[in-house]
């Protein structure tokens, strides 16, 4: 398992540089802002990432508590721009949980990756491990469209 750990790891680094790149310039008001009823803005997007990170942190023994769980979990539809904090908020918690995240994964042994899951992921398997590498797809769909919507405001790509 400590190949795959590591796998997890680096996918994690790279989502961050990558989430990082994709945040940079971007106007606070961008950052609310949505392309059109139907789509989300990056903030909720980046608060939903955040929210999933902070809930594997939990999974991996960490009692950290994201103050916005409830704006961000899934399901939840966009509200009102004053329902949420910050630009600088939503990004300081990112930071927070991804440090932790790091840390957290680092120090996991094969035990505590193997360790069955309370939630049920919707692919692969049932414990810590499964809920990892479905994390990373699901960073990988939601930077997806975190690029899209920066694009569509004309700023450039987040790769290349």
């Amino acid at each position: 398992m400590e190949k795959a750990k590591t796998v997890i790891i680096e996918t994690m680094q790279t989502n961050n540089y990558l989430i990082t790149k994709a945040l940079e310039g971007l106007s606070d008001d961008h950052f609310f802002s949505r392309p059109n009823e139907t789509t989300n803005p990056i903030q909720f997007l980046l608060g939903h990432l955040t929210h999933y990170r902070y809930q594997v942190c939990q999974l991996l023994g960490d009692d950290l508590v994201y103050p916005f769980a409830d704006l961000y979990a899934m399901g939840k539809q966009v509200q009102d721009n004053s329902t949420y904090p910050s630009a600088d908020e939503i990004k300081a918690e990112w930071e927070k949980v991804s440090k932790s995240l790091q840390s957290l994964l680092e120090k996991a042994d094969d035990s505590s990756l193997a360790k069955e899951t309370p939630k049920k992921n919707p692919i692969g398997e049932q414990n810590a491990m499964g809920t990892l590498q479905f994390l990373m797809f699901h960073e990988a769909y939601h930077l997806g469209q975190i690029s899209i919507v920066r694009r569509y405001f004309g700023y450039e790509g987040t790769i290349g």
